[in-house]
């Protein structure tokens, strides 16, 4: 195999800078967690709406955590340390798993968004038991997404 013009670092940072993008694009507020070490590495929040309510009396501003995984063009699975996946899976709130697919070129070739509910939180949560038995980081499956986001 051919040596990748990035490191994994630059990679990852690379599809972080992209989630950064498309969120100010959609006028949506992509807060960067500054120590990576709870599953999660933004918390993306939507702007209030426009009201007469008092502030006191507004819902709060409705916001999700999103994890970025940033792999080469091609790439079969994505890799999650247990403890991250343990997060997100734990977690009450809205959790997504954002896969930024880039090509030697360094160009953005696809995107995929996996929201951790239903059928794929179950797994993966039973991913997680399996781990804990056997001691591995669980690995996910992209093929498994079935949403496909603008790259």
């Amino acid at each position: 195999m051919a040596k990748r013009p990035l490191d994994s670092e630059e990679l990852g940072r690379k599809g972080e800078g992209r989630l950064e993008d498309i969120c100010v694009d959609a006028k949506l507020v992509p807060n960067r967690v500054k120590v990576d070490r709870k599953g999660w590495d933004y918390l993306v929040e939507w702007h209030h709406p426009e009201t007469d309510h008092r502030y006191d009396e507004r819902d709060p501003s409705i916001s999700c955590r999103v994890q970025v995984k940033t792999v080469w063009e091609g790439a079969k699975s994505i890799k999650l340390r247990l403890s991250s996946a343990e997060a997100l899976a734990t977690d009450h709130r809205p959790a997504f798993i954002y896969i930024v697919e880039v090509s030697d070129a360094l160009q953005f070739s696809g995107a995929y968004i996996i929201h951790l509910r239903g059928r794929f939180l179950e797994d993966l949560l039973r991913k997680l038991r399996e781990a804990r038995v056997i001691a591995r980081a669980p690995t996910t499956s992209s093929s498994q997404c079935r949403s496909r986001a603008p790259p």
